[in-house]
């Protein structure tokens, strides 16, 4: 096959080989080399170049066993002069010689260092060999006769310059490309010259004609042109290409040259492994020291040949992989991007016949990706490979690069010889304090300071997917970071928006920087939104972006009052919002999602926890505390509301009013606030969204929203906290050191759980007592999934050390313990005096605001103990116990009040001005008449349980005899019954009761009865009513004596739902003979119509009881039936009724017949 028929690129497919058996295919290579000299067919082959142009080519191989030297020469241009044995012209130029090399690099699957060794040792690692490599010398017109024999061929190799790709340039900093990427810019005017060779050959690849005149960068220097190549492209054929890394085509520029002996070198007995190493041209000779123009440049990558293997058929990790080859080329051979192109500094480049050696270092911008490329090779196996990628910390914006170092190691004990390639990563803060401007309202800090600038390794440093076939350019991934597989937390110092100081470990992301699009950050700092989303796709389950604040005091806002908008966080949530920089990268920073914090008014009056989830009220985004939010000056909105339930402590509630209030936001003004966060900021309260999706009502049936009139702010229920917030650093660190030390191995000691928690005790104890502590604490190592909170632990515990071992600490003491003092002095109340109307069912008539006033006291105060007082009061109002449906009852209070003092009985005191009974009820008109109303008035019979609150009132009437008549047993009783949770408030009224009921008697016969009422506002929930007569009569001889009674009555009773009528007879009779023997018989009967069925139930039952000394029996006989009224038991067509197009009836007949 012709050379001109093989497709551009290096050769055939890279195929799997592990080390030793490269060894063996290179020594056989080298044993079966027939001499020292060139070997091969001088037979000429068709032309390599497109054009023709470069005339006709042939080829040598070269095997040299005693330096392993083993090459193939390929000719351009040249022929051999078989008489003279000399390389002469072989038509007109360009003339080269191409040198090609066998593979010069191994790429070794590398270990990642913190994941265990695996279970099988020595790993067997995977290898894969690069392809061939090749080295173009270019041969001027007037060159001398080349001798045709290795080593007058090396030597005449040493003075002839490189054929190197368009985009192979070398730093020029002078010269600056112009026009389209065929356009030619001068770097001097003073002279022009024919173009060399080598730029000859490069024009002919971009197309453009070789009639160029160029001129002198400087006095005394090679001539230099600036082109623009364009985008990266796979080198001809006549352009050097070493591979080396692995797929990685590395190229010097136009001013090398490579130098090496021409024979083999010895020392004694040994031979010198023959290699040729990269030098640079300076005054028409060779020099290997530092030099300008000694780089290399990456400027393609195989993984994008045609014929290349797929990229992902690799399955191992590599030291340097398929993403990180497509940016260095990109970043090194791109003219077409926005940012020059950049070379790397070469070190050492050395080719073998057994692989390469390699040293190069290069830096970028941190406008790139890659922002620094170390590899240190030898003899074809990496040694150190160190990669560092520019982006930011994701959601707080700071510059981050993300290192990842692979670097061979001796590690294993048992296999002190083998040296395997490990990887480990970590991560450098490159700007540690980031300041966030004010207008952004949803970052919550003024500055974010990151403590630690390098973290322990990490467990992950996967920067690129699975690379897809046709993927020239991939996209970086976002890394969680983690450590001992939970998220590091970084230690940072944070100035919240009231200018206090914070410190805690905060989670985040390290999110690359990239030119393209994706998840990555642009370069203009955009596209962190779709970093978010796949963060929570991949991450949702590992809070990668909640902080722990620890109970930390947080000023969300500038304050106007002494911390009227600090509240005690435990949690913060974050995610990248725009900081505001206009257009400064990155251009976002940790924007608010969620807090958890605790409202203190909501745990000192509800009576529950008090924590709440807020975020950022949209008015205060908007407008922060002027224009729309001027009046409500509303912060933070609480999602979702909390509820603030008086009935949730029953001894903190008089139950009639429950308040159960929503909290929907919290105002710098007027504390928690209800409703619609938006009206209230433009100051309007409107009180039925205030209650609104919760049960809140007055004597648990009247709904509060529907009685509550919407008025201004000046209606809307204030709570004041009124708090000094005195204690001092020492009890802040003492309570955070408690805090670290719950997550540490480490125990803090009883001293400074006391001084946490602010007791008096603290004043009396020696500082000296929490040295073990100290050195406890300076033991502690760093490193690790605890690295940030043993960083804040010891930077505190250095803190408080300083405090408590000052020379005026003794004076301090006294302070501190006054500091305690007024740290307890906390009092919340909350007042509130709303406007009432009428609800829409007519069962509320008021005629004066109400009146809710709670007080919470965090310490004793002069005549007030520590606790919660509250006074719950309506005056003035009626209620109609069956709404404007129907005339029943009308209850006409002038005050209901409930107080609840600290160390006391709850009080109740209700004063009716009036009872009217009308309707059904008017009957009992005349008993209204007779009940004295101001007998409810505190002292009544008031009975406070966990489930209400009951009083309870009985007046005995006297009894009424007159000759055989005789009234007795009567009494008038009345009531209510306010459940704290549930049922609606019950009134009942009563005279006489089932248990003592009145008694009626004249001469032999009698009687006697009850009736009793209970209502609520949802209307009558019993009414029941019973009446007995009868006769009795007894005769006594003396030897023997008996009695005989009947009776007979009626029961009724009456419910919402249901009704019972219940008639009954019992007769009785015994007799007695001296004591010694009695007889008794007792019948009963009885019959009840049952109003839900219609049905009427009859039962009858005797008992006849026989006693003869001391012995004694009784038998019992009882029967029951029932009678059917209206009855509505279904029939059986009624139960097999069709059922669409089922007819289940059919079915059963069709079962029989089956």
């Amino acid at each position: 096959m012709k050379p001109s028929d093989k497709k551009p690129g290096l050769g055939p497919t890279t195929f799997r080989i592990n080390r030793r058996d490269f060894m063996k295919l290179s020594g056989i290579g080298v044993g079966a080399a027939l001499s020292p000299g060139l070997v091969g067919c001088a037979t000429e082959v068709g032309p390599t170049l497109k054009s023709g142009s470069l005339g006709r080519v042939f080829a040598i191989s070269a095997k040299r066993p005693q330096d392993f030297l083993e090459l193939r020469f390929e000719f351009i241009g040249l022929k051999l002069d078989t008489a003279k044995e000399n390389l002469v012209k072989n038509g007109d130029g360009p003339f080269a010689i191409i040198v090609h090399f066998p593979s010069q690099h191994i790429q070794e699957e590398t270990i990642f260092e913190e994941q265990p060794l695996p279970a099988y040792y020595p790993p067997v690692v995977q290898t894969v060999l690069s392809g061939p490599s090749r080295v173009v010398f270019t041969v001027p017109e007037n060159f001398t006769p080349i001798p045709y024999n290795l080593d007058g061929l090396l030597t005449a190799l040493k003075d002839l310059r490189l054929s190197v790709a368009a985009t192979a340039l070398p730093k020029d900093p002078n010269a600056a490309p112009l026009g389209d990427g065929s356009g030619l810019v001068l770097t001097s005017q003073q002279q022009s010259q024919q173009l060399s060779t080598s730029t000859q050959l490069s024009l002919s690849r971009m197309g453009t004609s070789s009639g160029v005149s160029v001129g002198y960068a400087a006095a005394g220097s090679e001539p230099s042109i600036s082109v623009n190549p364009g985008p990266p492209v796979a080198p001809e054929h006549t352009e050097t290409a070493i591979e080396l890394p692995y797929r990685l085509i590395l190229s010097p520029n136009s001013h090398s040259g490579f130098t090496h002996a021409g024979s083999p070198v010895q020392s004694g007995n040994r031979v010198e492994l023959w290699h040729s190493r990269l030098a640079v041209f300076d005054g028409g000779s060779l020099h290997e020291g530092s030099s300008y123009y000694r780089t290399l440049r990456a400027i393609w990558t195989r993984d994008n040949d045609n014929h290349a293997n797929n990229p992902s058929n690799i399955t191992f990790d590599e030291a340097l992989d398929f993403g990180t080859r497509q940016h260095l080329v990109n970043q090194q051979a791109n003219y077409t991007a926005l940012i020059k192109p950049r070379p790397v500094d070469a070190k050492q480049l050395m080719l073998t016949s057994l692989g390469g050696y390699l040293d190069v270092r290069g830096e970028w911008e941190d406008d790139q990706l890659v922002s620094l490329w170390e590899h240190k090779t030898a003899l074809g196996r990496d040694n150190f490979v160190k990669v560092a990628y520019n982006g930011y910390l994701y959601p707080c914006g700071h510059r981050a690069t993300l290192v990842v170092i692979t670097e061979r190691k001796l590690k294993h004990p048992d296999q002190p010889h083998t040296a395997y390639l490990y990887k480990r990563c970590y991560i450098v803060c490159k700007e540690p304090i980031r300041h966030y401007p004010g207008e952004c309202r949803d970052i919550p800090f003024e500055f974010l300071h990151v403590r630690q600038l390098v973290t322990p390794p990490l467990d992950e440093c996967r920067v690129f997917d699975k690379p897809k076939q046709g993927e020239t350019l991939p996209t970086p991934l976002p890394l969680l970071v983690k450590v001992d597989g939970k998220p590091y937390r970084f230690p940072v110092e944070v100035l919240d928006r009231n200018e206090h100081r914070h410190f805690f470990g905060m989670p985040m992301m390290w999110i690359p920087l990239d030119s393209g699009t994706g998840y990555a950050i642009e370069a203009d700092g955009s596209n962190w939104n779709a970093a978010h989303i796949y963060a929570n796709e991949k991450y949702g389950g590992e809070s990668f972006n909640t902080v722990d604040i620890k109970g930390q005091r947080f000023g969300y806002a500038p304050e106007e009052e002494v911390d009227d908008t600090v509240f005690e966080t435990r949690s913060m949530t974050f995610k990248a919002v725009s900081d505001g920089s206009n257009g400064h990268k990155p251009g976002f920073g940790p924007g608010l999602v969620q807090a958890t914090v605790q409202v203190e008014a909501v745990r000192s009056l509800g009576g529950a926890g008090g924590l709440a989830d807020v975020v950022y009220a949209a008015p205060y985004l908007s407008q922060a505390f002027t224009g729309s939010n001027a009046q409500g000056q509303v912060l933070l909105e609480a999602t979702p509301p909390v509820d603030l339930s008086f009935s949730g402590n029953s001894k903190n509630s008089g139950g009639f009013i429950q308040p159960g209030i929503k909290i929907t936001g919290l105002s710098r003004t007027k504390g928690p606030i209800g409703g619609d966060v938006n009206a209230f900021a433009a100051g309007q309260f409107n009180a039925s969204s205030f209650f609104d999706q919760i049960d809140a009502y007055l004597f648990g049936c009247v709904s509060l929203k529907d009685i509550v009139a919407s008025t201004g702010l000046e209606g809307a229920p204030t709570f004041a906290t009124q708090a000094l917030d005195v204690v001092g650093s020492v009890v802040r660190d003492a309570k955070q050191l408690v805090q670290l030390a719950g997550v540490l191995p480490i125990s803090p000691p009883p001293v400074l759980t006391t001084i946490a928690s602010g007791a008096d005790a603290f004043t009396s104890i020696n500082p000296s007592q929490l040295t073990p502590f100290f050195d406890d604490v300076d033991t502690l190592s760093l490193g690790g999934s605890t690295d940030g909170d043993v960083r804040l632990l010891k930077r505190v515990t250095a803190d408080f050390q300083r405090t408590i071992t000052d020379p005026g600490f003794n004076a301090a003491l006294q302070a501190f313990k006054n500091a305690q003092e007024l740290a307890k002095n906390q009092t919340v109340r909350l007042e509130w005096r709303p406007e009432l109307k009428g609800d829409p069912f007519g069962f509320f008539e008021p005629h004066q605001p109400m009146r809710l006033s709670v007080e919470a006291r965090a310490k004793d105060l002069p005549g007030k103990p520590a606790g919660v007082d509250l006074i719950a009061a309506i005056p003035d109002f009626n209620l109609n116990l069956l709404g404007n449906q129907a005339t029943f009852m009308v209850l006409e209070f002038d005050r209901l009040q409930f107080r609840v003092v600290n160390g006391k009985k709850p009080e109740i005191d209700v004063i009716f001005k009036n009872i009217a009974f009308d309707g059904v009820l008017a009957f009992v008109r005349k008993l209204s008449e007779i009940i004295p109303l101001e007998g409810f008035s505190d002292p009544p019979n008031v009975d406070v349980t966990e489930e209400g609150l009951k009083a309870m009132f009985t007046l005995p009437l006297p009894n009424l005899a007159v000759g055989m008549f005789s009234l007795e047993n009567m009494a008038l009783s009345a009531g209510f019954h306010i459940p704290f949770f549930g049922p609606p408030m019950t009134v009942n009224f009563g005279f006489c009761s089932r248990e003592s009921p009145f008694r009626l008697t004249v001469a032999m016969l009698g009687g006697g009865g009850f009736f009793g009422l209970t209502c609520s506002p949802n209307g009558m929930e019993l009414l029941e009513a019973s009446l007995e007569f009868g006769a009795s009569l007894s005769v006594d001889f003396g030897v023997a004596s008996g009695s005989i009674s009947i009776m007979a009555g009626i029961y009724f009773a009456m419910g919402p739902k249901t009704a019972e009528l219940t008639g009954y007879l019992r007769a009785r009779g015994e007799v007695d003979v001296l004591g010694l023997i009695s007889a008794s018989i007792e019948l009963y009967m009885e019959l009840k119509y049952e109003f839900s069925s219609h049905k009427v139930t009859g039962k009858a039952s005797i008992e006849i009881e026989v006693s003869v000394l001391c012995f004694s029996g009784t038998v019992k006989i009882k029967a029951e039936r029932k009678f059917a009224g209206d009855n509505e038991d279904p029939t059986l067509a009624e139960l097999m009724a069709p059922i669409g197009n089922y007819h289940p009836f059919t079915e059963y007949l069709n079962a029989f017949a089956a």
